[in-house]
């Protein structure tokens, strides 16, 4: 029997067994890079629905403290906190966040030890939050002048979003 047929034979088998492996290994690959790149896209979407909200959050008249100087003017990055009252039902389309997702606001005393005031308690615990800080100042109601806005407490306004 000629032995140089069965170690071409072998040798054969040997090299199938190698290319599955690589293959394995190589799809193995590819499938986690795949799950790093959605994991990423669903990142960045949450990024940028919490970056937009927080710029809405502190320049909207829908929560900015507002003047009347002849004309009503509002003020950026000055909170009117009574425009919270009521656990803040509209705040979801005010701020822009898609109905698929969730959120909530904490306002809290810069520097201070003091319980925040949270807007908007969680429903559910989530898995992967975008969360974003401003300085802002604060009033429990609107100012009643311009000069009023200086002596406003600095607070820190924390907003948080994630996806249901």
């Amino acid at each position: 029997m000629d032995k140089k047929g069965q170690i071409i034979a072998v040798d054969f088998l040997f090299s199938l067994v190698l290319l599955a492996l690589a293959l394995g290994y190589t799809f193995r690959i590819a499938e986690a890079n795949d799950y790093a790149l959605r994991e990423e896209e669903l990142y960045m979407d949450l990024q940028r629905i919490g970056t937009a909200s927080s710029d809405l959050l502190v320049s909207s008249p829908d929560f900015t403290c507002e003047i009347n100087m002849g004309g009503t003017q509002y003020f950026p990055n000055c909170i009117n906190e009574s425009k919270f009252s009521g656990g803040c039902s509209s705040c979801q389309a005010s701020l822009g966040i898609p109905t698929d997702y969730d959120f909530n606001i904490t306002i809290k005393i810069t520097g201070s030890p003091a319980t925040p005031l949270v807007i908007k308690v969680p429903t559910t615990p989530p898995e992967n939050i975008y969360s974003e800080k401003r300085a802002v100042l604060s009033s429990p109601a609107n100012p009643a002048s311009i000069q009023a806005i200086s002596g406003l407490a600095q607070k820190e306004i924390t907003l948080n979003v994630w996806k249901k």
